[in-house]
């Protein structure tokens, strides 16, 4: 999002072209869309403020996002309501905006096999399965254009993760390598 830069002191708020509150205003339509579509999240995980000084009002701001949904149409949608509300904020302040892709990796499914025998191996070990949908791409979303991919989740502490709080119980970590084995086992046995 690009502005001018002004002085802090002497330009009047009416005829500021401040890209920072339109950033602002952005992350916020960020946060808002990714609340109001069920399975969606969207994050502005980088928000830099170029040639910044405390008494300049910011002429750039460059910022990163992230969009994910199980769903490929509906991703793709939310960034397409988000492009169009980039604009939309821009244009009473003036601001001019550049969108650019840098990365775009589409919803992968796992295979149903593999993930019927984690789910049977998991019943058998501990009595109980539970399905989720990653919206973390690990490598699967890689792995999953050369062979079948299936995934295994181990619970973490309080579900704490890319934290250094992260931390996983020993006994669950066991459990998991349980259930791997059991589910690596059937399938070698031709299932």
């Amino acid at each position: 999002i690009q502005g001018r830069a002004d002085h802090a002191g002497t330009c009047p708020m009416t005829l500021r072209k401040d890209a920072l509150t339109g950033a602002a205003e952005l992350v916020l339509a960020v946060e808002n869309i990714g609340r109001s579509v069920p399975g969606l999240v969207a994050t502005v995980g980088c928000l830099d403020v170029l040639n910044s000084a405390s008494n300049v009002v910011p002429s750039e701001v460059a910022m990163t996002l992230d969009v994910r949904h199980a769903e490929n149409s509906v991703r793709r949608a939310a960034l397409e309501t988000l492009e169009q509300r980039m604009r939309v904020i821009a244009e009473p302040r003036h601001l001019s905006t550049h969108w650019e892709v840098v990365q775009e990796s589409p919803s992968v499914a796992c295979s149903s096999l593999l993930i019927g025998l984690l789910s049977e191996s998991a019943q058998a070990i501990q009595g109980a399965t539970l399905r989720l949908c990653s919206g973390a791409g690990h490598d699967a979303v890689i792995l999953s254009r050369v062979a079948p991919m299936g995934m295994l989740f181990v619970r973490c502490k309080d579900g704490v993760s890319h934290h250094p709080a992260e931390s996983v119980d020993v006994d669950d970590f066991r459990v998991a390598i349980q259930v791997m084995c059991d589910a690596l086992a059937k399938w070698r046995g031709g299932l």
